[in-house]
């Protein structure tokens, strides 16, 4: 079997990017105060967009100049003081904060577009190849979307798209044990997940693997970004696979607590409820 052009799926990677923005952005637009709460504790809706527009520019920076990001990055990491510095200066934005965001996804986009598909890209967690990047950025706007669409109503599409999302929370099973200083376990998993758009299956892991997960890839992608409890999805796991999705976390940083199960399950995009996040 011929390999995928690394060109090509960077650039459907990017097209996927920029798609999610501009479902966000329309969420936004219909979004009058941009101090509400989002479903995020502590996390207001200018707070969120301003943590997209900096962790864009900062992908971007690890885009352009690896070792000025790791620069960077040794100052910006568990820094809760710079971090409470930006989303104050967001928050005195406005509705300009907006503007300062989309800025950033052009900035990102550019700079993606331009760069050798095989590079190797550090981060906040491990360091990746760029289609990887690209698509936890993907990953990093459809979560917190869902943050604003779950405390203020609306709709954020569901879309294949989801599919960066899914194969990112799979790729991080390790990880999501390693960062909160557990042994991964040996043990396979295979995933089989039902697209948003219909069709055949995303599968990921070895067929005969005796660990599995089975279900919709849309309930998959909120357990493993943290904005859905297990318990409150349809998603079907045998006991190993369980303890695992308990852990899940697809993004980088410290361990995140997750949310606790609700009283009832309502589905993804009519929560009330404000919740921890990233």
């Amino acid at each position: 079997m011929q390999a995928a052009d690394p060109y090509v799926a960077l650039a459907g990677a990017i097209d996927d990017f920029v798609a999610q923005c501009s479902d966000l952005e329309a969420v936004l637009n219909r979004c009058p105060d941009l101090s509400a709460d989002s479903a995020a504790i502590d996390w207001t809706v200018a707070d969120t967009i301003t943590h997209l527009w900096h962790t864009n520019d900062e992908a971007a920076l690890a885009v352009k100049d690896p070792a000025k990001f790791a620069a960077w990055a040794e100052v910006a990491r568990g820094n809760t003081a710079l971090r409470e510095e930006q989303r104050r200066r967001g928050r005195k934005l406005g509705r300009g904060v907006v503007d300062e965001w989309l800025r950033s996804v052009t900035v990102f986009e550019s700079g993606a577009r331009q760069s050798d598909p095989e590079t190797r890209v550090g981060w906040y967690g491990p360091p990746m190849r760029l289609v990887r990047l690209v698509g936890a950025r993907v990953m990093e706007h459809w979560a917190h979307g869902m943050d604003i669409v779950d405390a203020l109503g609306g709709r954020l599409p569901q879309t294949d798209r989801l599919y960066h999302v899914a194969e990112l929370g799979f790729i991080t099973r390790r990880w999501s044990y390693q960062v909160r200083d557990l042994t991964p376990p040996d043990d396979d998993v295979r995933v089989e997940l039902d697209p948003p758009a219909g069709g055949g299956r995303w599968s990921f892991g070895p067929e005969l693997a005796a660990e599995r997960i089975t279900g919709s890839a849309v309930d998959f992608c909120l357990v493993v970004t943290q904005r859905r409890h297990l318990l409150d999805t349809t998603l079907t796991t045998t006991p190993g696979a369980e303890e695992w999705l308990r852990v899940a976390q697809c993004y980088a940083g410290a361990p995140g607590i997750g949310r606790p199960p609700r009283v009832s399950a309502p589905g993804p995009e009519n929560c009330t409820e404000r919740r921890n996040t990233t």
